[in-house]
């Protein structure tokens, strides 16, 4: 048996498969996961599903095993996207639900998404600790085996997004769905909405032959990239393995930052006086746009727990992130690709301006992207020291404004590297400013190591 000391993450479970995480520990922890709703006298049914990996259908078996030794029915839901998954739990009033899947990683990984009463992620701060403990507590198991039974409420999930649509005229899509669960999804929507759609690897495929779950790694951009020219589409959309982030590409081909999509989202969404939820990894193009609608914008760490948390506290319409994952009231705050895709589709047909000169006014400042450096915690602490005549918040390791520009740096929850992004008012100072953190990374480091 594997030692799955590691594979229990700040959000989620996670890891090799099977060095890290195998049958017999999905079913530890779905052993864990129904006696932790018990504790908290949740009792009820539990929803679970997979995404496409080779090992999801093996281990989510196995963890269904799990929960129902402990009295716990089961409602499978089989092959979903994340955001279907959430649908399903909502839609069900379940105690609870996991949902076998390592999103964006490499083929080898697989993990799972553990939510509780109402969709509520259950991770660090809340409930994952505590999961992780009674999985390595020997336990005796008693009382009746719960019961299993399949359900499908993908039809639902359509309808709702049908619902959410209003074209104006006729577009043409590319839509990669990676070889990962959305594909199916996607041909049912696009079907509904009578879209003309280049689809490329809709087929569910575990190994992911054709490139990687990814949608920010460029080499995964390619083939959409080369569909749009080819075709000369109204733009392009990629998701990822188990289709709860979308990437978008411009009638060019051009990939489209995460933040620029959301202050798109935000400015034609969000009305006065309600709120949103943006993180430090955002952009200023969401705070000026939420000054001039007058639209409260809370700032949260970056995560989907921390933006999911802060949707159902503060009744948020929308929230959204660099990374591509965007959160709507109407879906219980949870994130959802196919309806981010839904708006989109709506605001591009209702323009006669191709997507690009829609998005312009949304690309006033110039933004790095995410970058990862080799670096330990410690530089935070030396980047604080080096920014001290700036304006810096520690909300979520180190943001740090001047007049012209702002950086903000994390450290990552999974890895021995920093997470960096930059932003300015013009190229010139963007390129500057990233030279100048990255000297000054590698500086740390060569006086870390001496």
């Amino acid at each position: 048996m594997p030692d799955s000391t590691s594979i229990f993450k700040e959000y989620d479970i996670r890891g090799r498969v099977p060095e890290e995480l195998d049958e017999a520990v999905a079913e530890r922890i779905g052993s864990a996961f129904a006696r932790h709703l018990a504790k908290k006298g949740e009792r009820g049914i539990v929803i679970a599903g997979c995404d496409a990996r080779l090992s999801s259908e093996a281990l989510l078996r196995a963890f269904e095993r799990g929960v129902l030794a402990e009295s716990f029915d089961v409602r499978d839901i089989g092959l979903a996207t994340s955001p279907l998954f959430y649908f399903s739990v909502a839609k069900s009033d379940a105690a609870g639900g996991a949902m076998v899947t390592a999103s964006h990683n490499p083929a080898e990984w697989n993990g799972i998404k553990l939510v509780g009463l109402g969709g509520e992620p259950i991770y660090k701060e809340n409930g994952l600790p505590q999961i992780e403990a009674l999985s390595r507590e020997p336990h005796e198991r008693a009382g009746q085996e719960g019961s299993v039974s399949s359900a499908d409420l993908s039809d639902d999930y359509i309808d709702f997004l049908v619902s959410m649509s209003s074209l104006k005229r006729p577009l043409h899509v590319v839509a990669d769905a990676s070889n990962g669960s959305a594909g199916f999804l996607l041909e049912r929507l696009f079907g509904r909405l009578g879209i003309e759609a280049q689809k490329l690897f809709f087929k569910p495929d575990g190994r992911f032959p054709n490139h990687s779950p990814n949608p920010l790694n460029p080499e995964a951009q390619k083939a959409a990239r080369e569909k749009i020219l080819e075709t000369k589409a109204d733009f392009g959309c990629i998701l990822d393995a188990d289709g709860d982030r979308i990437l978008f590409l411009d009638e060019s081909g051009r990939t489209i930052l995460g933040t620029t999509i959301f202050a798109l989202l935000l400015d034609n969404l969000a009305l006065r006086g309600e709120s949103a939820i943006s993180t430090v990894f955002g952009s200023r193009i969401i705070r000026d746009i939420a000054d001039r609608k007058g639209v409260e914008l809370k700032i949260v760490p970056v995560g989907h727990p921390h933006i999911k948390a802060a949707m159902r506290q503060s009744g948020a319409h929308i929230g959204g992130e660099l990374s591509g994952h965007f959160y709507f009231r109407e879906f219980h705050g949870f994130d959802s690709a196919l309806l981010a895709l839904v708006h989109m589709l709506n605001l591009i047909s209702a323009s006669e301006k191709p997507f690009s000169e829609l998005l312009r006014p949304y690309e006033k400042y110039f933004h790095s992207g995410e970058m990862s450096f080799e670096a330990d915690a410690s530089a935070i602490g030396r980047l604080k020291e080096k920014y001290a005549d700036g304006r810096q918040t520690v909300l979520d390791g180190l943001t740090v404004e001047y007049d012209d520009w702002w950086f903000a740096a994390r450290p990552s929850k999974t890895e021995p590297v920093l997470r960096l992004v930059v932003e300015a008012d013009t190229r010139e100072r963007l390129e500057e400013k990233i030279e100048e953190i990255n000297a000054l990374i590698q500086i740390f480091r060569s006086s870390a190591s001496q």
